[in-house]
């Protein structure tokens, strides 16, 4: 038996308001100014939700409301950010958020570019990191 599965997040935009929804996923980061910090719910918990794809899988998933003003962004990644070793130490989810937080409140664009640049520092080597990588930066205008 294969156990095919993937993870995902849903994010739906309604104006100032996110409606989130995670699927097994990395959690995602909100930034403002030089402060960024993991989506939580309510109760300071993750969001969290069963993977998709899993057969007799009879978990609710959490859905999580917050808002995101103009000049405020939303980080996404994949779990290579998280997980890509330097002498055994992992990235992890705490440097990435060090990172958002520390950069330029310009474009998503310089945004992203700083968070690689930490990441590819922190790896070393770019031919050796063996996961898929995703980091997508969404940025609400002014």
């Amino acid at each position: 038996v294969h156990n095919y599965f993937i993870t995902g997040v849903l994010l739906r935009f309604y104006d100032d308001t996110v409606e989130y929804v995670n699927a097994g996923h990395c959690n995602i980061c909100k930034k403002y100014r030089d402060d960024a910090h993991i989506v939580l719910k309510s109760n300071g918990e993750p969001v969290e939700g069963p993977l998709l794809g899993i057969a007799n899988f009879n978990h609710p998933f959490d859905e999580v409301t917050f808002t995101v003003n103009k000049g405020e962004s939303i980080l996404l990644y994949t779990d290579c950010l998280t997980e890509v070793k330097n002498n055994d130490m992992e990235y992890g989810e705490q440097r990435i958020v060090e990172s958002f937080k520390k950069a330029p409140n310009d474009s998503a664009e310089s945004i992203l570019q700083h968070i690689l640049e930490d990441f590819y520092t922190f790896s070393e080597d770019k031919n050796h990191i063996k996961d898929d990588l995703t980091v997508i930066v969404l940025k609400r205008k002014m």
